[in-house]
């Protein structure tokens, strides 16, 4: 049984019009935001490889025990690397 989500990430195509949806329709807050972010790709799954996104961190306006989203853009498409079991 889930009795709680704590944190959610939404990959979207354009930032700006997510954000005018979740922040502007469902009255979420943006309480950071990250833009041309540059980190090794293996922190988000695509090992060998950087990523380039721009991100916002939204909450609820009751924020206590609140579950938070990020919303991602990645800036550049990126390669899954399907790794096969050796045999």
């Amino acid at each position: 049984m889930i009795n709680r989500l704590f944190h959610v990430c939404i990959t979207v195509a354009d930032i700006e019009a997510a954000l005018q949806f979740y922040c502007g329709v469902l009255e979420l807050k943006s309480i950071g935001a990250l833009r041309n972010e540059k980190a090794p790709g293996a922190v988000l799954g695509f090992p060998g490889q950087e990523i380039e996104i721009h991100a916002n961190h939204l909450v609820g306006k009751n924020n206590e025990n609140a579950t938070v989203i990020d919303l991602i853009e990645f800036l550049r498409r990126l390669l899954l690397l399907q790794v096969l079991p050796r045999h």
